[in-house]
């Protein structure tokens, strides 16, 4: 246990109890165009302190004739992505999580907030695309415009650098990718306003692997999972591969060749956070990504919020269950 920060063994916890051994995970950061920036007078090697400083590097790239400055996922088409690439991060780094104390998040000042960004970037600023959120490939078409330098600030996980700007096998390869292509933590809306009152924040996924509780062998079963999650077993399952695990010694070994990865591992990884393992939670994204798709469409951070609202009680069985 020693080996798996506190963070990422919150992907196999519930309600407070340890449940799962993690295996692999992930984070995600702000990647930014370094070619783009310097074209804008921005500094190559930048790490925002809030949101706003994520405004405004997004003005001073438009201003400099970027396409799309900023790249924040957003509406139904881009699913999942527009929670946990978008929405979730935000949402801690407003100081809330979406499922917290048994109750879920309402119409809390922390969404209103996640909402009013998207706001400042959809709203008619010409710092995001709305249209590109609401085509049924705009996750895959943003991909390819980063690549062409069309866009000068996206939020992804750290998929988007071994899989899709992967200078030989990416999906939108990028074969200057180590030089131009930079990344940041994500910024609290605030300094120390993200949850646990940090500075940065990210959002994780990954795979756990449980005891069955009515095994009949448990301490054998136990001994199998510790093997299985060991420094050994874990560097022979990545099998030479450069991927985070959950253990701090093997990313340690075996990333040292991708300073990117590196990076997460060091830096993302203690600061992230999960999504509820509850059987609602898809439900419960959609009508978030609903929410960013009103705002992206020109309603207003606190109408969304509301319907938000309204939305959300019929999913989790009335006001009783929201917080906030």
């Amino acid at each position: 246990w020693s080996q798996i920060p506190q963070a990422v063994q919150g992907l196999g916890i519930f309600d407070g109890k340890k449940y799962g051994l993690p295996q692999g995970t992930d984070g995600r950061v702000l990647f930014y165009n370094k070619a783009l920036f310097k074209k804008a007078g921005l500094p190559e090697t930048w790490q925002p302190a809030s949101w706003q400083e994520i405004i405004d590097a997004g003005v001073k790239l438009k201003a400099a004739g970027v396409p799309t400055p900023v790249q924040i996922d957003a509406g139904t088409a881009m699913g999942e992505a527009t929670t946990m690439q978008g929405v979730l991060p935000l949402l801690a780094g407003a100081g809330s999580e979406i499922y917290t104390e048994g109750k879920w998040t309402g119409d809390s000042q922390a969404v209103k907030d996640v909402l009013g960004f998207y706001q400042q970037i959809y709203g008619g600023s010409g710092l995001g695309d709305p249209k590109l959120q609401q085509e049924a490939k705009g996750r895959d078409k943003s991909f390819a415009q980063f690549a062409a330098g069309k866009i000068g600030i996206l939020a992804e996980s750290d998929y988007f650098w071994r899989s899709v700007v992967e200078p030989t096998a990416g999906v939108a390869p990028m074969k200057d990718r180590d030089q131009v292509v930079g990344y940041a933590k994500i910024p609290a809306k605030q300094p120390g306003g993200g949850i646990r009152g940090q500075d940065f924040v990210s959002m994780s996924g990954g795979a756990v692997r449980v005891l069955n509780p009515f095994s009949k062998n448990p301490k054998l079963a136990w001994e199998l999972l510790a093997f299985m999650h060991s420094a050994d077993a874990t560097k022979a399952q990545l099998a030479g591969q450069a991927r985070i695990s959950a253990r701090t010694d093997v990313n340690e070994e075996v990333l040292t060749s991708d300073p990117m990865l590196k990076f997460v591992a060091d830096e993302v990884l203690p600061i992230t956070a999960y999504r509820p393992g509850l059987a609602v939670y898809p439900q419960v994204s959609a009508a978030l990504q609903e929410a960013t798709a009103a705002v992206v469409s020109g309603r207003n951070a606190g109408e969304a919020a509301a319907a938000y609202r309204t939305k959300l009680e019929g999913l989790v069985g009335g006001a009783a269950n929201i917080g906030g």
